[in-house]
């Protein structure tokens, strides 16, 4: 995998720290119809949408941010049950991660992971996975574990 850039996102926690896989909010991966669009083929296609990451924590939405991290993101009045997790350290710009995974930059601060080419969904989820390992969990001091 090429380095991913350095990027923030809030996502459930494992028990192993680790981000959770899955289709729904605050995991691992994307949801259908609501991150992403499938064809009638089950493929995905570069289009602007994917998975929503963040340059910094400051640009975190902060409605989804935990409340436990409410002095490193102001106003964060997010569940408890999720933490912030930071990946990367390349710099944080449009251009593909490696050969399943592109990243787009919508607005200042904002970045959505989509595919990189056509391919089934099955195989960009697979490649969303394929990152569970560079992901730390933020601990509420600020530093990444």
């Amino acid at each position: 995998m090429s380095r991913l850039p350095k990027m923030y996102r809030v996502m459930k926690r494992e028990e192993n720290a680790k981000p959770r896989l899955g289709s729904e909010p605050c995991c691992l991966g994307v949801r259908v119809t609501v991150d992403i669009n499938v064809d009638g083929d089950g493929n995905v296609s570069p289009c602007g949408q994917g998975m929503s990451v963040n340059r910094e924590l400051a640009d975190l939405p902060f409605q989804y941010v935990p409340k436990r991290y409410a002095r490193l993101v102001e106003g964060a009045k997010g569940n408890n049950s999720s933490s912030i997790f930071l990946a990367g350290d390349a710099p944080f710009k449009r251009g593909p991660i490696d050969a399943v995974l592109h990243l787009e930059c919508p607005k200042p601060g904002k970045g959505l992971i989509g595919p990189e080419t056509k391919m089934p969904i099955q195989s960009f989820q697979a490649g969303l996975a394929a990152t569970q390992d560079a992901w730390k969990e933020v601990k509420d001091d600020g530093n990444a574990e």
